[in-house]
Formats: structure tokens, sequence, C-alpha cells
């Protein structure tokens, strides 16, 4: 790693941080949505994926932030520019294209809901527009790690969902998994690569080993799933 120019190298394990990042609560979206016959377990389970869904959110502005600061604010985009794959230049501009809005989605969710709690004000109004009728759930337990909190949830993503679209919940959320995961995650992730495929090229051709390693039976990604209640 010696080699590597400071900047790069600095850009380089940044880089390695952000696709573990992302690559982890997308794995833990996927394990956290299991469907569940008991209708509060099922809104447990939904809640917690919500939960990893807004985190990495956060995560993602968090990486485009990064790429400000060591990619654009520097002269590496100069240098790499230039030599990225055609899919890692669409993926990039769709990134430009996206975070240049300064009023996209997970921009909304990193500074009031993801990493803050600057939503109170928010809250109150969507709690004020809901009707008598409307029941807001909260579960106790024994053990405080499986209390439920189902209100904070509910409130919460409708903050979020009436965002995309006030006159379809159902429809925003789906819009909301996109964005998320089938966009932002995707298109990081590709441009990042490539990024990463570069600069080893560059500096690390001649001074690393390809080893292939064979791991024993990993589970299907169907037989596993993250509950959010648990016993001791």
């Amino acid at each position: 790693m010696a080699s590597i120019p400071e900047p790069e190298r600095r850009f380089f394990i940044l880089i390695t941080n952000v696709l573990n990042d992302v690559n982890m609560l997308f794995k833990l979206t996927i394990l956290s949505n299991k469907h569940r016959e008991n209708i509060i377990e099922l809104k447990a389970q939904e809640s917690l994926t919500f939960f990893i869904l807004v985190l990495l959110a956060g995560k993602l502005w968090e990486g485009w932030k990064m790429l400000g600061k060591e990619f654009f604010g520097s002269k590496l985009s100069m240098q790499y520019d230039p030599v990225l794959s055609s899919k890692a230049k669409v993926a990039l501009q769709n990134l430009k294209d996206y975070f240049g809005k300064g009023d996209n989605l997970i921009n909304f969710i990193r500074n009031k809901v993801g990493f803050h709690y600057k939503h109170g004000d928010e809250i109150l109004e969507i709690l004020d527009e809901s009707s008598d009728e409307e029941r807001f759930e909260l579960y106790l337990s024994q053990a405080q790690g499986n209390c439920f909190y189902y209100m904070a949830t509910i409130l919460t993503s409708s903050l979020i969902l009436t965002r995309i679209n006030r006159s379809d919940l159902p429809k925003a959320l789906d819009s909301f998994f996109e964005q998320i995961v089938s966009q932002v995650s995707e298109w990081l992730q590709i441009f990042l690569q490539d990024c990463l495929i570069l600069i080893t090229k560059k500096y690390l051709d001649a001074k690393y080993e390809i080893t292939e390693i064979d791991i024993t039976g990993p589970p299907s990604i169907n037989e596993v799933n993250i509950p959010y209640f648990l016993m001791k």
C-alpha cells in the first residue's frame, strides 16, 4: 500500500469502507424482511427493515459526501474520469443527477431521521392530521430489548413516504425501496468498485497475489432471517 500516493491511498481505504457498509446493510435489509404469520411479529419485522433502510440511506449520503472531498475535491477526478468503464461513467452521472437535487430523498432522510432526531415538528403535524380512530401502538416487555414502539415507526415512515407520494403510500413505499436499494446503492457500488480496480491495476498489479478461497457451506439467503424478538 505504501507505493500508492497518499490521496489515492486514503481514497482506496475509504472506498473499501463504504462498500463494506453498503454491502452489509443491504444484506441485513434482505435478512430482516421475512414474512411472519403473527401480525405483531410482522409489524416488528417491517419496522426493523425500515430502520435498516434508513441507515443505508444515511450511509449512501455520507458516501457521496466522501466523494465530494476525496474524489471531486482533489485532482483524482481529473485522473480517473477519462479511464472509467462505460458502466461506471453512467453510474457516476446518475449519482451527480440524483444528489445534485438539493431536495433529494436521501438528503432529507440523513438530515432529519437517519443520524439525527430533527423531525419532531413534522411528526407532530402528521399526528395532528391523523384521525381519532387511528391506533398508535406500544408493546412493552420485561426485557427492554423486546419492547416495540410501533407508533414511532408509523409516524417516521409516514413522514418519509408522504414526502414521496402523499396520495399513494404503497406506491411511495415502492419508490422508497427502489431509490435506496435498486438505484443509488447500485450506482455507488458500481462506481466505487471501478475506482478500486483502477487504483489496484495502476499501483498494485505486480504486488498482489490472487488466491481462491472456498467458504464452507454458506446458508441460503432464504434460510436465514433476523428476528426482532429474541429470547435469552
